[in-house]
């Protein structure tokens, strides 16, 4: 699926997070952030990925760090209302897809969110775990890598019947 013309996604900088913070306030499962969580997080490393209109409004955030090596846990993702089911989910999500070098993406959803839940299945993703917190129950969700290796046999075998 391709983005409408007018959406481009870019990494986020500092002069984004005052932009960032009312779709991230809206992120499910996040809860209230402050300026200053953004900002350090960034400062700590962190990366967020926005999809901007032509007139530099953010309409969709995503934001991930590493948790572990070899893995990305992803913190929260957002598309504002208005602007889903467009593709902008799918293209900030393909930016931090497993590779080589990030072999395993997690992310925590509550498991009454369904859309997320199906938007995330119907990209990869399965549920690896189910816990409760803070009095309701929420899933652990993962894509991993897989790199198909292609295996040649030596010598051919020779199938006879007895």
């Amino acid at each position: 699926m391709s983005l409408p013309d007018n959406i481009r996604i870019e990494y986020a900088s500092f002069s984004d997070i005052e932009a960032m913070m009312p779709l991230l306030n809206l992120a499910p499962g996040l809860g209230s952030v402050s300026f200053n969580e953004v900002k350090e997080s960034l400062l700590e490393g962190d990366t967020f990925q926005v999809a901007l209109t032509t007139n530099d409004d953010i309409v969709g955030v995503i934001w991930w760090c590493e948790w572990e090596e070899g893995t990305k846990g992803i913190m929260s993702f957002v598309v504002d209302e208005e602007h889903r089911n467009k593709g902008v989910g799918s293209k900030l999500l393909a930016f931090i897809d497993p590779s080589e070098s990030s072999t395993r993406n997690y992310m925590t959803i509550d498991a009454d969110n369904f859309k997320i839940l199906n938007f995330m299945s119907s990209r990869g993703y399965v549920v690896t775990k189910e816990f409760n917190f803070g009095g309701s129950v929420h899933y652990n969700i993962q894509k991993e890598f897989i790199k198909a290796k292609k295996i040649t046999l030596r010598n051919r075998l020779k199938w006879r019947s007895t």
